[in-house]
């Protein structure tokens, strides 16, 4: 036939005869072949961050080619050799030669990361009496850059562990260097120096008969106490003591949660001159019941010496003598249990406060 098809290069003769006198002539035709593709390089996998939102990919154009990316969601131009992606995927690029046809396809990957790094700031704190200066934030992480607002009173503004000896809110910046990516957290100090207040007391002086003072006031939570001149004292620690001596004692109190000291508070134990007595009941019951067995002085005082207790019956007869106050009669003389009567007590002692002897009696009576 004149013109028949073919897939195949070669060197094809044709000939043609005219059949009215046979004559022939002939012809070639040569057919080539022409596959030449252009190399797809959709470019190295890259990663969106909080600083790189948007990213080129493939790489730069060649005449004679045509380009289109799959999907086309995401980026500025499906059609260019060098678009822009905004969102993460998979991108296949398809490069056509424009004088053959022939294609060639390559993709790339962009991933995403715009994962934010913690930023902790610590806790909030105080600053008292006993801390001056406090350390926030958190240990740092590699990686990470940080960056402190609202810094006056901070040793370094760039760390993650800085120093503070200023009350006010702190706020951190913590940026991931990879990525850009930032989060923020806040820091308060506060500071607490208010002192407690140390109360000694009213001023007190000492009875007749002579018993023992408290001094100080109730005891408050979180406050230690401290008697700075505790001589005479029988606890220096504690917010009530007693005492059985005059003198001047002074209080110091401490807060234990912000270890502020208060000033000083002094009390005044005044002494007074009171004449030593005794006292002797008026009956006692030797019947061996545990109850009223044995009858002896009560003391109202120590400032005595050379004391002397004697027991007489009605007939003037001495029954019982002791020279310690602790000793008292039993109600037996000469191994026998005395009978229920009246009997005739004396007591002798020394004064020492007034410096003077001194004689006391009385009666008492026996009974069962």
């Amino acid at each position: 036939i004149a013109q028949p098809t073919t897939n195949t290069l070669n060197n094809y003769t044709v000939t043609v005869t005219k059949n009215s006198n046979g004559c022939k002539s002939t012809d070639q035709v040569f057919i080539l072949q022409n596959i030449t593709t252009s190399q797809a390089f959709a470019g190295n996998d890259l990663v969106l961050t909080c600083s790189t939102q948007s990213v080129q990919i493939g790489s730069p154009a060649e005449p004679g080619n045509s380009y289109l990316w799959s999907p086309a969601t995401g980026l500025n131009n499906a059609a260019s050799a060098q678009p822009l992606a905004n969102k993460p995927g998979t991108y296949t690029l398809t490069v056509t030669n424009l004088v053959n046809s022939c294609t060639t396809n390559d993709v790339v990957n962009v991933r995403i990361d715009t994962l934010k790094p913690v930023a902790n700031a610590g806790l909030d704190k105080s600053l008292n009496c006993a801390v001056k200066s406090l350390i926030i934030g958190t240990p740092a992480i590699s990686g990470n850059t940080y960056s402190w607002q609202s810094a006056p009173g901070l040793s370094n503004n760039a760390i993650a562990q800085p120093a503070v000896n200023v009350t006010g809110t702190y706020s951190l910046t913590v940026t991931k260097n990879a990525t850009g990516c930032t989060s923020n957290d806040a820091v308060t100090i506060s500071i607490d120096t208010i002192r407690p207040i140390a109360n000694a007391g009213e001023d007190q002086t000492f009875g007749c008969p002579y018993e023992s003072l408290t001094v100080g006031t109730s005891a408050l939570p979180n406050m230690s106490y401290t008697w700075l001149n505790a001589l005479g004292l029988s606890e220096n620690n504690v917010a009530q003591p007693t005492t059985e001596t005059a003198g001047t004692f002074v209080l110091a109190v401490v807060n234990r949660v912000n270890y502020c000291k208060s000033a000083p508070d002094t009390v005044v134990i005044n002494p007074r001159n009171c004449e030593c007595s005794f006292f002797v009941p008026t009956a006692f019951s030797p019947n061996n019941d545990g109850i009223n067995d044995v009858i002896a002085p009560f003391k109202y005082c120590n400032d005595y010496r050379d004391f002397s207790f004697s027991i007489f019956n009605r007939w003037g007869e001495l029954v019982f003598k002791s020279d310690d106050i602790i000793n008292g009669w039993n109600g037996v003389f000469k191994s026998e249990s005395q009978q229920v009567d009246s009997y005739i007590w004396t007591l002798e002692y020394f004064d020492v406060v007034y410096n003077t002897k001194r004689f006391e009696k009385g009666v008492f009576t026996l009974l069962k």
